[in-house]
């Protein structure tokens, strides 16, 4: 049923061995099914191990070239979050990972792309090669080429052109742009990239004072890898169309800890963190996706605050005082489970799954609401508080003060 589909997501991501155990899962309760996870977790055997990002390549959220991970014996690993560097392929691991049975390290191996120059037969003024090209060249042919747009920019003047090669650039002249990832800016908003096309491109570690610490007013972000990035609002995105790629550890003072306003299609949406609104997103268009995870520290809107949401799951959300998986906002054919409602901030919480809004054809399951240690503060509403609910699904939700539904 829904409930084990969800605790064996949830036990997939701490690499538990699910099958072991599901049959056991799906007929317990949430509060005993939630007891059983942390047994498990305890009693599985996995194995440490180090994963060294190698000379060509950098990880997508992780400061330094070692990420560290649990492994479970004979579960090899996916490297779909490092980022080979440009005129390198990835291609596989120093050691076997279909046989771990003790802590150990590994090390990414590359393969050399070749990448053929700018044609002789291209006329322009200035010539930057990412892959052939050096920023000590002089750039006036595809066989002295520049391998930056920054170094064009500072030769070049007003009407001149420059012809580039295939390759990954800065979109704007920034020393923190390295190999298809802006890291470590800081500006007022958009600290990673203001106004521009990004695709398939790392922005993290980015600060903003006010909106977007990674991403602000964009056309368009395709594919990319955004995480670990701050702002007032819109911790990694703000006023951006984001389709596909992952917004993830980003965090905002204000509202919208992952994205704040403009659109997310088919985006995984994790561990992001809010402290007032909108742990996951604030008024963003969502089709589709995963939003997980995610954390409004003192109100509400644990996954998603405000806008409209459609055929997305979303998943382990909290909010501190209401709407642990949603909070007022507008929402169709979405899995809202497993989402809960702190109630350690406010005098009384509400909506674990969704807080006031709508929700149409809905599976709206294994939600709850903390007990409060002063029981006169307790909580209300399981799966929703004040929401009108449609043609939904409806079961094994928790509140203190109400039946679960």
């Amino acid at each position: 049923g829904k409930i084990s589909c969800g605790v064996q997501n949830f036990l997939n991501d701490r690499h538990t061995a699910v099958t072991l155990y599901k049959t056991e899962i799906i007929e317990s309760t949430e509060e005993v099914a939630f007891a059983e996870i942390l047994v498990l977790d305890c009693l599985c055997h996995v194995c440490s191990a180090g994963f060294d990002a190698g000379d060509h390549g950098v990880w997508g959220c992780v400061a330094g070239s070692v990420k560290n991970i649990k492994l479970v014996p004979g579960d090899p690993y996916s490297a779909s979050d490092l980022h080979a560097m440009p005129g390198w392929r990835f291609a596989g691991w120093s050691e076997d990972l279909s046989s771990v049975t003790s802590n150990m390290t590994v090390r990414a191996i590359y393969e050399k792309e070749e990448v053929a120059p700018i044609s002789d037969d291209v006329v322009a003024d200035w010539y930057v090669d990412a892959f052939n090209g050096k920023d000590t060249n002089n750039g006036k042919s595809p066989k002295t080429a520049f391998a930056t747009i920054a170094r064009a920019k500072r030769a070049s003047t007003s009407g001149q052109t420059v012809a580039l090669n295939e390759g990954v650039y800065a979109p704007f002249d920034s020393p923190f742009f390295r190999d298809g990832a802006i890291r470590g800016c800081s500006s007022l908003d958009g600290a990673g990239a203001c106004g521009v096309n990004l695709t398939n491109t790392v922005v993290s570690g980015n600060t903003a004072t006010q909106y977007g610490g990674g991403v602000a007013s964009c056309s368009q972000v395709i594919g990319c890898t955004i995480c670990g990035n701050a702002a007032s609002q819109g911790g990694g995105v703000y006023s951006s169309p984001v389709a596909g790629g992952v917004v993830s550890n980003n965090t905002a003072t204000s509202a919208g800890g992952g994205l704040r306003l403009g659109s997310a299609t088919n985006v995984r949406i994790l561990c992001n963190t809010s402290k007032r609104y909108g742990g996951g997103t604030h008024t963003v268009t969502v089709t589709g996706g995963l939003v997980a995870g995610n954390v409004a520290q003192e109100v509400s809107g644990g996954g998603c605050a405000y806008g409209t949401i459609v055929g997305a799951v979303i998943s382990n959300n909290v909010a501190g005082a209401n709407g642990g998986g949603v909070n007022e906002g507008t929402v169709r054919d979405c899995d809202i489970v497993f989402n809960m409602v702190s109630n350690c901030l406010s005098d009384a919480s509400y909506g674990a799954g969704c807080y006031y809004g709508s929700a149409s054809n809905c599976v709206i399951a294994g939600n709850a609401v903390a007990v409060h240690p002063d029981a006169s503060k307790d909580g209300v509403g399981g799966a929703g508080y004040g929401t009108a609910f449609v043609d939904c699904r409806i079961y094994n939700n928790f509140a203190p003060r109400a039946a679960a539904s």
